[in-house]
């Protein structure tokens, strides 16, 4: 893992996601598309997170502006609730239960965004620099991470939020290598510059998409890679996470892949359904329409205990 990523400074800190959990090949999850809904065209990134505290998982969506939606998904469409300017780094933003005992908080450079009462507030946090995506842990922790471009071998470090202190800023979890401790995580979302594949020994199609996705599967005890798989048409693939990060990998195959999709993958987001709480899986912001300036969204199941909102 060190070797594969040492060309890319900004992401160097990603060398501790190696190899993940060798047991059980016999065992891989299953994933199938449930449903699909259109999103507004120019949607940028997707979320999807319990923000009011009511046990409701949102629908979060951002767009160029740097505006994100808050929506309730009903039969027949997303209903908007609120919507929050993130500002100028709103395409870093993360979402998750990074205070503990309360609803999911927004983070991005400078500032966390909470709900309070029947409004959402921001309180200034300028220890948030950079924000590299989300890590939850198989206790129900979930944290943002940070990793150093300046510190090309460091670890992730991960940080919770303490909204009744002056700096709510405080250092989370360690994030140890999955490969020694597989059973401490859910999944990870790390936001990697699309610089990073580009130097990677990766294959072409897995470079051009550019997003990457880590998930522990408890049936085979192994950390397992969702990327967006683009090449003459869109999929979204699974890989072993051990295949992942041995290198060279530019034979790297899919073990599964989707039927083809609708366009482009932009994004790709873990959670429940938030049309059946009861059902687990990821979601897939994608391109559509002939010039694919339209947005659709849409939910894989994977056979995996669903997280509580």
């Amino acid at each position: 893992m060190k070797a594969l990523f040492r060309s890319a400074v900004t992401v160097g800190a990603l060398t501790l996601l190696a190899t993940a959990g060798r047991a059980a090949e016999d065992a891989i999850p299953t994933l199938k598309s449930a449903w699909k809904l259109d999103l507004p065209a120019g949607t940028k990134r997707i979320a999807i997170a319990d923000v009011t505290g009511d046990k409701t998982l949102r629908l979060l969506t951002l767009d160029g502006a740097g505006v994100l939606t808050v929506q309730k998904v009903a039969d027949a469409g997303p209903v908007k609730e609120d919507t929050i300017s993130l500002g100028d780094s709103a395409d870093q933003f993360a979402v998750g239960r990074f205070a503990k005992d309360k609803p999911a908080v927004i983070v991005v450079p400078g500032a966390v965004f909470y709900r309070d009462g029947d409004k959402y507030a921001k309180k200034a946090a300028a220890d948030i620099k950079l924000v590299s995506g989300t890590v939850r842990f198989a206790d129900g922790v979930e944290s943002y991470m940070v990793f150093d471009p300046s510190q090309r071998d460091s670890a992730p470090q991960s940080f919770i939020i303490d909204l009744a202190a002056d700096n709510p800023v405080k250092t989370g979890p360690a994030v140890p290598q999955p490969d020694q401790k597989p059973e401490l995580f859910r999944d990870l979302s790390p936001i990697l510059p699309p610089a990073m594949f580009e130097s990677a020994p990766f294959p072409e199609s897995m470079k051009k998409g550019a997003i990457l996705r880590l998930f522990f599967y408890a049936k085979s005890k192994k950390i397992y890679g969702l990327v967006a798989w683009q090449s003459a048409t869109t999929h979204l693939a699974l890989l072993n996470g051990s295949d992942i990060f041995q290198g060279p990998n530019g034979d790297l195959k899919p073990i599964w892949q989707s039927p083809n999709l609708a366009g482009k993958i932009l994004d790709i987001a873990f959670g429940a359904s938030v049309k059946d709480a009861k059902q687990n899986g990821v979601y897939l912001l994608e391109q559509s329409g002939d010039d694919g300036k339209s947005r659709q969204l849409e939910f894989f199941t994977i056979d995996a205990e669903a997280p509580k909102p």
